[in-house]
């Protein structure tokens, strides 16, 4: 089964813990178990981003930036992993286009973007 490493969470690019990425820990031994749980950057920890260290996903999804700001999207208050957090919020929410952004339905996959 194929895996792929997750974005950053709030770069929405290639992970990095703030020096290293997912490349630097499947080389190095037991860098998941010493440092993989930790977020050190706000981007998420090795452990849930990181193939080697149990995280990634199987699915080729990967959240898309804002339209105009061309980083993580937000609603302006809220991420895809909100939306993903809270049940209801994308077919509530979803298609409104909050702030010319673009809608979470078309940005996260959560509700079916991407």
């Amino acid at each position: 089964d194929e895996c792929f490493d997750l974005p950053g969470a709030l770069s929405g690019t290639t992970w990095l813990d703030g020096t290293n990425g997912c490349y630097q820990y499947e080389a190095n031994d037991g860098w998941c178990a010493e440092y993989g749980a930790t977020d050190w950057n706000g981007e998420g920890p090795a452990n849930e981003k990181c193939c080697t260290c149990g995280g990634g996903s199987a699915d080729e999804c990967f959240d898309l930036p804002g339209a105009l700001s061309g980083t993580t999207w937000l609603d302006g208050t809220n991420g895809c992993y909100q939306y993903e957090a809270n049940d209801g919020w994308c077919a509530e929410y979803g298609a409104t286009d909050w702030n010319g952004e673009g809608p979470a339905n078309e940005k996260c996959c959560t509700c079916g973007g991407g």
